[in-house]
């Protein structure tokens, strides 16, 4: 379990070290970066605790629903062992952290998929091979909480609905009336469940394409440059301007002496001279 980790974490963490330095790797990523994010809000990325478990119950129904309710069954029957715990651990931890952030982006939870569904795995083949309940059971499971009902709703009929969901399928579970053995609703509860989550899971694209061409123009401009954004999301902006560091503008912020000081807003701000603009996305000299 923890090789696969470190394999996928080394894909990005030795061209990371070897760019900007393995001695300044952890200072720099692990206690400037992370603090900042955790204390320090983003207007753009602000969101309340409950945010990412709101965003879970529209995306990521049938596995957020069955975890919750196989962290339960394995506590009603004492089922934990090394691994169950060491996942629960960094699932919760990860979880409750990120929630209490100041900023919130839905990618930040995606390392947690994987970890989950390896519980999922360990949980099932428990509960199965007791024959506490059976694959029939399960996929009524999946299927009633794939199903797309009361999707991007307000908070509240979101939350009731999901609590409903909840009941009726620890009931169904738990109950061994329902011992229900047709092998030809697992394909239909996996069919399903896949085709509302390609339908719903929010699909990554930029806010502002032109980032890209107002970002590579700053790069190529000669001389000592600070670079600043208002009004938008900083990372698109950090990616094409090759640039190292990038602030937010705000009427506090003490502009640098020490260089050129430059703003990428989708602002209008007439009183700064425009350099360059593509779309909606404006460079200025400010």
């Amino acid at each position: 379990m923890f090789l696969p980790a470190i394999f996928i974490v080394s894909a990005w963490l030795i061209p990371a070290g070897i760019k900007f330095g393995f001695d300044n790797l952890i200072p720099t990523f692990f206690f400037n970066f992370v603090h900042g994010r955790l204390t320090q809000e983003d207007i753009t990325q602000a969101a309340p605790f409950y945010w990412y478990a709101r965003w879970w119950i529209d995306t990521f129904r049938p596995g957020f629903n069955l975890f919750v309710l196989l962290v339960l069954l394995d506590f009603l029957k004492r089922n934990f062992n090394r691994k169950q715990v060491t996942l629960l651990m960094y699932i919760v931890g990860t979880f409750v952290l990120y929630s209490i952030a100041k900023n919130n982006v839905w990618w930040y939870m995606l390392p947690l998929i994987p970890a989950i569904s390896l519980y999922i795995y360990l949980s099932l083949s428990f509960h199965l091979r007791e024959k506490n309940f059976s694959l029939g059971q399960l996929a009524l499971v999946v299927i009633l909480s794939s199903l797309p009902i009361v999707y991007q709703s307000r908070t509240t009929f979101t939350l009731l609905y999901e609590i409903a969901i909840f009941v009726i399928t620890l009931f169904i579970l738990l109950n061994k009336r329902i011992f229900i053995t047709n092998k030809y609703l697992i394909p239909i509860s996996i069919i399903i469940s896949l085709v509302f989550f390609l339908i719903h899971f929010p699909k990554p694209a930029p806010m502002y394409p032109e980032t890209r061409d107002v970002g590579r123009y700053f790069s190529r401009l000669a001389g000592n440059k600070c670079l600043y954004v208002q009004g938008m999301p900083y990372e698109g902006v950090l990616y094409y301007s090759d640039t190292g560091e990038i602030n937010f503008l705000s009427s506090d912020t003490k502009l640098s002496t020490d260089c050129t000081n430059y703003l990428i807003t989708p602002d209008d701000i007439a009183r700064s001279k425009l350099i360059f603009q593509s779309g909606k996305i404006r460079l200025y000299r400010i």
